[in-house]
C-alpha cells in the first residue's frame, strides 16, 4: 500500500484546515454550480469526517446535487436547498463553511449570501482567478 506524503509546502495549511474543522461543531459544505463528482465527492467525505468527529454537517448548494451522484451521500437529507427556510436557519447557526472545488466567488451563486458572515475554508485543485474566495 503506497502511504501520501503531504509536501512540506503544503504541510502548515493542512494542519490549519484539520484545526479548523475540529474546532467547528456546525460546518456548512458547499461547491460550485453544477455539482460534479469532485465536488459532491468531496462533500461526502467531508461530511462523513464532520460527523465521525462529532460535529453536524450539512450541504448548501448553489444548484441541486445531480441524481446520479446522490448515491455518494449516506444521508440524503443533509443535502438542502439553498431558497429553503432550513438552509437559511442552518448557514445562520454554522460556526464555519467549507468550499469545495472551487475558490471562486461567483461559482457559489447564491449561497455566498447565505455563509458571507462565516469563516471560509477553501478546498480546491484549481488556479485561483479573479474572484478568490480565500488563500
Amino acid at each position: 500500500m503506497t502511504t501520501y506524503q503531504v509536501p512540506v509546502s503544503r504541510l502548515s495549511s493542512v494542519r490549519e484546515a484539520l484545526a479548523l474543522l475540529r474546532r467547528s461543531k456546525r460546518v456548512i459544505l458547499t461547491t460550485h454550480v453544477q455539482a460534479d463528482g469532485d465536488g459532491v465527492g468531496s462533500q461526502a467525505a467531508l461530511l462523513s469526517l464532520i460527523h465521525a468527529a462529532g460535529g453536524e454537517g450539512w450541504i448548501v448548494n448553489p444548484t441541486p446535487i445531480p441524481r446520479a451522484l446522490r448515491f455518494l451521500l449516506a444521508d440524503p437529507s443533509r443535502a438542502l436547498d439553498a431558497n429553503g427556510e432550513d438552509a437559511r436557519t442552518r448557514c445562520q447557526q454554522a460556526d464555519l463553511c467549507v468550499v469545495v472545488d472551487t475558490g471562486e466567488r461567483s461559482r457559489i451563486g447564491r449561497v455566498m449570501s447565505l455563509v458571507d458572515h462565516l469563516p471560509l475554508l477553501v478546498i480546491d485543485h484549481h488556479p485561483m482567478g479573479d474572484e478568490p474566495l480565500g488563500n
